[in-house]
């Protein structure tokens, strides 16, 4: 044996057993490992991750999907949101006066223009920011 690793087409040394030397012990027997090129090895490697990573991609979409699907709002029912929060505020002025009533609409209203606000700022400009704030003020009336 020439110390070397067996090369391809080398069969003498391809059939005699590895061995390596240890200080204490003397020789020891090491099994041989066939490993392909490193070339090989990464490039599975990456097959495998670029795969797990698309799968994982496709779950979280398909999550997003799902989670937007069951959020989604529309104009009917923010005009249902709309009017449940009128019946709301006419009752809480019925029963605990004007004060109330003014600091509730005062919230919603700021709720309102924070929405705006924030969508104005993302991208979305004229009617069609003042409809999403309104959607985003008033949807929840989907839920009722």
């Amino acid at each position: 044996m020439n110390g070397r690793p067996p090369e391809e087409g080398d069969e003498a040394a391809a059939k005699q057993p590895m061995m390596v030397v240890d200080g204490l012990l003397g020789l020891q027997h090491q099994p041989e490992i066939h490993r392909g090129p490193a070339v090989e090895h990464s490039f599975e490697r990456e097959n495998i991750e670029s795969a797990a990573r698309a799968r994982y991609n496709r779950d979280i979409q398909q999550a997003r999907r799902t989670v937007r699907e069951a959020l989604r709002s529309d104009l009917p029912a923010a005009h249902m949101g709309l009017g449940v929060t009128v019946i709301a505020l006419i009752v809480v002025a019925t029963f605990s006066g004007a004060r109330w009533t003014l600091i509730i609409a005062g919230v919603l209203l700021a709720w309102f223009l924070l929405a705006l606000a924030v969508i104005h700022i993302g991208s979305g400009r004229g009617r069609d920011a003042v409809r999403r704030a309104y959607i985003a003020t008033f949807g929840w009336g989907n839920w009722i």
